[in-house]
């Protein structure tokens, strides 16, 4: 995580996450985890509870702001080594980065300045906790058996959410 950085009177933060591959909305339910997390005075000590067998509803955070930004490709290079040049973008590093600032980060900005997104996102939370059965968010740091989604449960707030924040 980058040190906060000020941009047309917001603060903004840049999470690099580096792996070999993502599960769908995996990032956006990461991010949304660790800013419920320390909004709610949640201890760390959560995070390995939610990789258990048992499943709690994580909203997803607004994808406004994902950017894959460097595809490493370090397994097709090592096996294609001696028929064909390696993928490797390091030449490319300052014009991706102007392209990115230029382009990229300032559509990001723009449209999180008119449209509130993450704002927006935080709102929805503060005021339907209760429908999304958010009660491992605690100070204890553990997830209480109401808070586990049984199998063939529907959460009924996930169309709620989609809803509102479409609105």
């Amino acid at each position: 995580v980058s040190d906060p950085k000020m941009i047309q009177g917001t603060e903004w933060l840049s999470l690099k996450v580096h792996g070999q591959s993502f599960m769908l909305h995996q990032i956006r339910k990461m991010v949304s985890l660790i800013v419920m997390l320390v909004r709610t005075d949640t201890p760390l000590k959560l995070i390995p509870e939610t990789f258990k067998a048992n499943k709690i509803n994580i909203p997803k955070a607004p994808s406004l702001g994902l950017l894959l930004e460097r595809p490493v490709f370090d397994t097709y290079n090592r096996k294609v080594k001696d028929s064909h040049s390696p993928l490797d973008f390091t030449p490319y590093n300052e014009t991706m980065e102007a392209f990115k600032e230029k382009y990229i980060y300032e559509g990001i900005i723009k449209e999180e300045l008119e449209f509130n997104r993450f704002d927006e996102f935080l709102q929805i939370l503060d005021g339907h906790a209760h429908k999304y059965n958010l009660r491992y968010l605690n100070s204890e740091g553990v997830i209480p058996e109401e808070a586990i989604i049984k199998r063939g449960d529907t959460l009924e707030a996930e169309s709620d959410a989609e809803s509102d924040a479409s609105s």
